[in-house]
């Protein structure tokens, strides 16, 4: 069953181009991360905030990745550059589409 993650990414005032770069420096590995099957990245202009779209094939494959992304330090560049630091980052997990 594939499942969807959208994660919120919102930049602090004048880091948004930062953040930017730091989402298209880790895209690669993301999408190339097992059980990832596409990912696509909307902007919010209002709130300057990133929104990743993923599509995983289970939460299990997309709880891999996080401890990965985890594991090599995403936390620490994303605090100085989010609003709220790396706790103001939003995820939302979603099993399967209902039929």
């Amino acid at each position: 069953m594939n499942c969807l993650i959208i994660v919120e990414f919102p930049a602090k005032p004048g880091k948004l181009e930062e953040l930017k770069e730091l989402v298209n420096v880790s895209l690669p590995g993301l999408r190339a991360f097992d059980g990832c099957i596409s990912v696509e990245v909307f902007q919010e202009v209002e709130t300057n905030t990133l929104v990743l779209v993923e599509d995983f094939e289970s939460l299990d494959h997309y709880n891999a990745y996080l401890q990965w992304a985890i594991g090599n330090g995403i936390e620490e560049k994303l605090e100085p550059i989010l609003e709220g630091g790396a706790a103001g980052l939003r995820v939302r997990r979603f099993g399967g589409a209902l039929s």
